[in-house]
């Protein structure tokens, strides 16, 4: 059931419900400024966090910016392994606006990594040799967004990361796109956007 939009700090306490119910599943949050979150639950504990391409403590900070969501809960899904992640009520409690730091699994309290605007800057040189610039990632990213919409955030920095350049990212990322006629003007468009850099 996916309902209208609502600050964070509501859908948090839906969350927080979920979590004394012991639902498992993943809670699928969309922002109003077309951002993606998930949330995975298993016996009512949280044990993933995705957000913007980042996972455990790096997604909460992200999922903390976001102002206005929708919330779905979808089915039971296979969780894998992933960071580990804090208690679940103090995952909430930072969410909600409670907490300004959280625990690590040690017990320390612990900032999330820095990802605010400074994170978002472009840089100045490809993160590796003969590596995707990274106005080019940053234009492809934004070009796929344009087709799938939010769940570019969470397909791109698998695609990315896999290429071993541009034109090899290019054609991994058609595979996200169903539609052929869309196929075919994302190529194009990602053509020339190439032919720009």
């Amino acid at each position: 059931m996916e309902e209208t939009f609502a600050p964070l700090e509501d859908q948090v306490q839906r969350i927080r419900a979920l979590c004394e119910r012991r639902a498992s599943g993943s809670v699928v949050l969309l922002s109003d400024d077309n951002r993606m979150a998930q949330v995975h639950l298993r016996d009512g504990e949280i044990v993933f966090v995705l957000c913007r391409g980042r996972r455990g403590l790096a997604a909460l900070e992200q999922l903390r910016g976001l102002r206005n969501v929708r919330l779905r809960l979808d089915g039971v899904v296979d969780f894998g392994i992933g960071p580990e992640m804090p208690p679940t009520p103090a995952i909430l409690d930072y969410l909600d606006g409670q907490a300004a730091a959280l625990p690590s699994a040690a017990g320390a309290m612990v900032a999330p990594p820095p990802t605010a605007a400074s994170a978002f800057a472009p840089r100045q040189a490809p993160a590796e040799p003969g590596g995707i610039k990274p106005a080019v990632q940053d234009g492809l990213r934004h070009l796929l967004a344009r087709y799938i919409g939010p769940m570019a955030e969470i397909v791109f920095p698998e695609h990315s990361a896999a290429a071993q350049d541009a034109r090899a990212l290019v054609l991994s990322l058609l595979s996200e796109i169903d539609e052929p006629d869309q196929v075919a003007r994302f190529k194009a468009e990602a053509e020339a956007l190439l032919a720009a850099s």
